[in-house]
């Protein structure tokens, strides 16, 4: 999955917009792996610019966080 243009803008006051659309994307990759691979996932990970963004939606959905020098990383 790439989420390279996955943002959601201050002003969108949908509740839990970005949790739920993580979570459904969640979802489907791993039915769509698992029908195409016959192998379940066990981990899916992203990357977040730590000076550009905070990562918070990646927080809501429950995605452990791992640090670098550049990039914060959640999976």
């Amino acid at each position: 999955m790439n989420n390279n243009r996955y943002l959601v803008l201050p002003w969108v006051t949908v509740k839990c917009l970005a949790s739920k659309v993580i979570a459904l994307n969640i979802k489907r990759i791993s039915a769509d792996w698992l029908k195409i691979y016959h192998y379940p996932l066990y981990m899916l990970e992203t990357f977040v610019e730590q000076n550009r963004f905070k990562g918070t939606c990646y927080k809501a959905a429950n995605f452990a966080t791992r640090y670098s020098q550049e990039a914060r990383l959640f999976c």
